[in-house]
C-alpha cells in the first residue's frame, strides 16, 4: 500500500549543483501537486538536457522540467497509486488528462509520447489501469 496521503513532491528547477550559483532570490526548489505531473524518467533522450547520473527527470502538464535526485525504483513507493511504472526508465501518471492509452497493449501514449510497456511492468500495469479504467470488452 502506497501512502496517499501526500499531494505533491518538491523538485528543484536545476540539478542540485548548479543551484549552488543560483541567486539568493531566485526559487530553485517547487511545490509540484501530482495532479500537475505527466510522467517521472531517467531518460533524457529527445529533451536537449545533459544527464546527470542518479537524477530522475519531472515532467508537468505545460512540459516544464524539473528535477529529483534519486532512482525511479525508490520513488514508485512514494508515489499515489495511479503512478505506474511502465519500463526501467519511465513512471507515469495514468489519471493525466494527456494520457491517450494503450497501444496494441503494449506501448502506451502520454503527451504526444509513445511508450513501450516492458515485459516486467506489464502485468502491474495491467491491474492498475483497470482500477481506474472500465474495460472495453464488456462481458455477459
Amino acid at each position: 500500500m502506497r501512502n496517499n496521503k501526500k499531494i505533491g513532491i518538491l523538485v528543484y528547477t536545476d540539478y542540485l549543483l548548479n543551484l549552488k550559483n543560483a541567486p539568493a532570490n531566485e526559487v530553485t526548489e517547487v511545490a509540484l501537486k501530482f495532479d500537475k505531473i505527466e510522467y517521472f524518467t531517467t531518460d533524457f533522450t529527445g529533451q536537449n538536457l545533459k544527464q546527470k547520473p542518479n537524477y530522475i527527470c519531472v515532467i508537468d502538464i505545460k512540459n516544464n522540467v524539473y528535477y529529483i535526485p534519486g532512482h525511479l525504483k525508490n520513488l514508485i513507493n512514494l508515489l499515489p497509486e495511479h503512478f505506474v511504472r511502465i519500463n526501467d526508465g519511465y513512471i507515469i501518471n495514468i489519471l493525466s488528462p494527456s494520457f491517450e492509452g494503450r497501444i496494441n497493449g503494449k506501448t502506451v501514449k502520454i503527451m504526444n509520447k509513445k511508450l513501450q510497456i516492458t515485459k516486467t511492468f506489464i502485468h502491474s500495469f495491467n491491474e492498475r489501469i483497470l482500477q481506474y479504467y472500465i474495460e472495453g470488452k464488456i462481458r455477459k
